[in-house]
């Protein structure tokens, strides 16, 4: 019997980003016509902490939320077609983590009643 592949993907600015096992791919379109495709590495390892169920669901939840907005950043990059402008930096991570921590608050304080 063949051993079973996953893939997953998701959809960034212009383009695709699919992980297998063991690496991960961005294919972006940029603005004059041309699709840059890189990829990268990503571990793998089934040890320790990843053998509890409910940590191993935690982990690869990051591990995918961390990737995804990765790939995102780097599609909006190459969207931009400037290469004096770059999307990057503690700015737009602290906006992100921002981000999350609102709406965290406004699913909280909706699940409470509250208005």
């Amino acid at each position: 019997m063949a051993k079973e592949f996953h893939y997953g993907g998701q959809a960034v600015i212009e383009g695709v980003m699919m992980r297998g096992q063991r690496s991960m791919a961005v294919a972006v379109r940029s603005p004059g016509g041309q699709v840059h495709v890189s990829t990268k590495p990503i571990s793998n390892s089934q040890t320790g902490i990843r053998k509890v169920p409910f940590l191993r669901g935690v982990i690869v939840l990051v591990e995918s939320l961390v990737l995804g907005i990765g790939a995102l950043f780097e599609s909006a990059n190459i969207s931009l077609g400037e290469e004096d402008q770059k999307i990057s930096g503690p700015l737009l991570w602290g906006t992100l983590v921002a981000s999350f921590a609102f709406a965290a608050a406004s699913s909280c304080d909706s699940a409470s009643g509250h208005r």
